[in-house]
């Protein structure tokens, strides 16, 4: 049978991609997506299978973007430095806080960069990070 999809229940669905972006010991940018459609995106976050404890001499920033625009998704980066920043805790999708520039066009290629300070705690080979989204048109 045939059954007919409404756009406005598509658009209402949340949709996520996960991408494992594995073991990362230095400065890394790895590709999330391109944006299929026009798209709001809800929030990112990142799932390590160790805790990544803060530090104030080595620690990671972690920034999602549309490297198409040229725009920052956070106003201001994720990042374990102890001065103001938070662990990354085993098993637990950690948001990157996501605030900014969130409404991506059509074939916007996202990424996220992890930037080391230092030398932080790696993530692990099974490290991913999350999008969560909804298509605007």
């Amino acid at each position: 049978s045939t059954h007919a999809v409404n756009k406005s229940q598509v658009d209402a669905r949340e949709h996520v991609v996960s991408v494992t972006i594995g073991a990362v010991s230095a400065t890394a940018t790895k590709l999330l997506t391109v944006a299929p459609a026009g798209m709001s995106i809800v929030q990112a976050y990142i799932v390590n299978a160790s805790t990544i404890s803060t530090s104030a001499t080595n620690y990671w920033s972690i920034q999602v973007a549309n490297q198409t625009q040229g725009f920052n998704m956070a106003s201001t980066a994720f990042t374990t430095n102890s001065t103001g920043g938070s662990a990354i805790t085993a098993n637990t999708a950690t948001s990157l806080l996501l605030n900014q520039n969130l409404s991506p066009t059509a074939l916007d290629v996202i990424n996220v960069t992890l930037t080391a300070t230092g030398s932080p705690t790696a993530t692990g080979s099974d490290a991913i990070v999350v999008l969560r989204y909804k298509i605007t048109t």
